[in-house]
């Protein structure tokens, strides 16, 4: 059965704090700003009503977590550091055996993404590792599957936050759109909805017009919350990651405060999050 976006609907996206403009219905729920995905328990819950940042509801382009955080994986961290270890799986399907390069395009993406991750200068209290398929069931707590999926135009992917304390187990991408991208331009995407998978938010959400050219700005914090992650710039933060908007060809890894909102969000648990790879 279809749904349709009806007003009842758009009052829910509206109260929640997310634009009605350009919302896409998948066959699960709907995509609202570019590429968070909510579910219609998602609109039902209660709205929050405050930004946890300087100043009561007066949001900045600055770094934002949900309410939820990631707080077990329920997988082992090999390297025995004792970091939250998050097991990454690429669809098959995203290849085809008639293109096996497709397949490698793909995979130095996530092993870029990865290493954004796990780069020495950036060492914080998740370990993302790369992992063959059929490893782990798709959907498996704790993990994140890589999957093509029907995406409207002009959205690379999409994803949503954690839940139960567990990261969001699916990231769905735009075979065709992100397909013809090169590795960096990949990576970027995928370190992206990564971040939204442990529960960060767009660095831009409240004004998407700073990335994206356009928009209306949004100081609500929609039902997943918006919470300011301290000692991160009060200023805008131009080229951090998780800003909205993401252009064909561009490339945006880490800039240090982004590494810093990461080591603020998860520090390490024994204070030695030296990178150690991980891959099957």
């Amino acid at each position: 059965m279809s749904k349709t976006i009806n007003e009842d609907i758009k009052s829910k996206i509206q109260k929640h704090g997310y634009s009605t403009d350009n919302v896409h219905i998948t066959d699960k729920g709907y995509i609202v700003e570019g590429d968070i995905f909510v579910t219609d328990a998602d609109l039902n819950k209660t709205p929050s009503s405050s930004v946890y940042a300087f100043g009561p509801n007066k949001a900045q382009e600055e770094h934002y977590c949900v309410n939820e955080r990631v707080n077990s994986t329920g997988q082992f961290d090999p390297s025995g550091l004792n970091r939250f270890f998050v097991p990454v799986m690429i669809d098959p399907i995203l290849a085809g055996a008639e293109n096996p390069w497709s397949l490698n395009t793909w995979r130095l993406g996530v092993y870029d993404a990865i290493n954004r991750y796990g780069d020495s200068n950036t060492a914080f209290g998740i370990q993302f590792h790369f992992v063959a398929w059929g490893t782990y069931p798709p959907n498996t707590p704790g993990t994140i599957t890589i999957r093509p999926g029907s995406l409207p135009n002009g959205v690379w992917a999409s994803a949503g936050p954690p839940s139960n304390g567990r990261p969001f187990s699916s990231i769905t991408v735009n075979q065709n759109m992100l397909g013809a991208e090169g590795q960096y331009t990949i990576a970027s995407v995928l370190s992206h909805e990564m971040g939204h998978c442990i529960g960060f938010r767009h660095t831009d959400y409240m004004n998407r017009s700073y990335s994206c050219g356009s928009g209306t700005p949004n100081e609500s914090v929609g039902p997943d919350g918006a919470n300011y992650i301290g000692f991160t710039p009060t200023d805008p933060s131009p080229n951090s990651w998780m800003l909205a908007c993401i252009g064909s060809g561009m490339n945006r890894p880490f800039t240090e405060t982004d590494k810093r909102a990461l080591r603020i969000m998860f520090p390490c648990p024994t204070g030695d999050c030296s990178y150690t790879y991980w891959s099957n």
